[in-house]
């Protein structure tokens, strides 16, 4: 964290290694901000500094390491000097797990991360003068429709079953829902409890992520496959399951663009809570993903590359995107363009791309 006379804004970014995270950041930098990124690995600054998008800003960027973003005062040395957060850090799980019955420590993996972490955060925030607001990162899975509605706002917070579910969940997927609610409410709870803070908190809430990552090489093809990705891609290949799966997509580029507009405080109010689903806040249903696979890639439909096939069963979930759409101003991007970006990357690292 070498000292700079730049007066351009300094961002601190957590989750730079995954895909939201790192779309945001250069996002943000092309913005006209620096970053000061967080990692906890060693290598994954070499990673991210060997990307195209990267290039041109690799003066403007920083490192520091914190291997453990649960531990007081993790974040304080890092927060220093700092205009804006973005926390994007949180733990996601592998969707093509074969183990997802098995028991887990999920206090470990997902609640203290996700929530101690985001405390760590706005902690460290405190702390620090010259921040200016904090934006944290969470999941529409955490909002559910008030009874009688069927629309979720962005404060209808999910309930929570009792303790002893929450703690002996039955799978990966189960876990990952309850810590972003634990984490939405642990943030409500220490605003609260913290009335006359000198910055302000706005929240990201996106859907189903999908969009190329640009940090994988060929040797990363199965991350595709157990990110958020993997649903689009499915679709494409044909892979239906009777298990129902929420169609509320949204493009990575439109859930990168809501972080670097959540921190513009004439566009977006402190306490905001943006709900980034495209489609007016719907998605689309699978069946009419499998569809457009077919007519964005039809030479690869063929020759059997692709076989889209209806029949993946949908989970009906509806979000009121109003203040979000009207914060960043231009549309959502379709599906079409989140198939030919996800199906795309998948085809070039397969290198099974088919020439009409």
């Amino acid at each position: 964290m070498a000292p700079t006379t730049s007066t351009k804004p300094l961002i601190l970014v957590t989750g730079a290694t995954g895909m939201i995270g790192f779309r945001s950041l250069v996002l943000a930098l092309q913005a006209g901000n620096r970053a000061r990124i967080v990692y906890r690995r060693a290598g994954q600054p070499e990673k991210i500094k060997a990307t195209k998008s990267i290039q041109p800003f690799l003066n403007e960027i920083q490192f520091v390491q914190i291997t453990d973003i649960t531990a007081p005062n993790a974040f304080v040395n890092a927060a220093k000097d700092v205009d804006y957060i973005l926390h994007i850090a949180s733990p996601v799980f592998d969707l093509g797990e074969k183990d997802a019955a098995v028991q887990r420590d999920w206090q470990t993996e997902f609640y203290d991360p996700a929530v101690q972490g985001t405390l760590c955060v706005l902690d460290a925030a405190l702390g620090s003068s010259t921040i200016k607001r904090v934006v944290i990162t969470g999941s529409v899975i955490a909002l559910e429709p008030k009874e009688g509605t069927k629309v979720a706002g962005p404060t209808d917070l999910r309930a929570l079953p009792p303790a002893d579910f929450i703690k002996n969940a039955p799978n990966p997927g189960m876990a990952y829902i309850f810590s972003k609610v634990l984490s939405h409410n642990a943030v409500n709870d220490w605003v609260k409890q913290h009335p006359k803070i000198h910055f302000d908190v706005v929240r990201v809430l996106p859907g189903f992520t999908q969009g190329p990552n640009e940090l994988l090489t060929p040797a990363d093809i199965a991350s595709i496959s157990s990110a958020s990705t993997a649903a689009v891609l499915n679709a494409a290949l044909g892979e239906v399951t009777d298990v129902p799966m929420a169609g509320v997509q949204v493009h990575l580029e439109d859930v990168a663009r809501a972080h670097v507009v959540a921190m513009d405080g004439q566009k977006v109010k402190g306490g905001d809570v943006l709900i980034c689903v495209a489609n007016n806040g719907v998605g689309w249903r699978w069946d009419e993903v499998a569809e457009i696979a077919k007519q964005v890639f039809p030479e690869e439909v063929k020759a059997g590359v692709f076989s889209p096939k209806p029949g993946q069963a949908d989970m009906e979930m509806a979000f009121d995107v109003t203040e979000t759409y009207a914060a960043l101003e231009t549309p959502f991007k379709g599906m079409e363009e989140m198939v030919k970006d996800v199906v795309g990357q998948w085809l070039e690292f397969k290198g099974q791309q088919v020439k009409a």
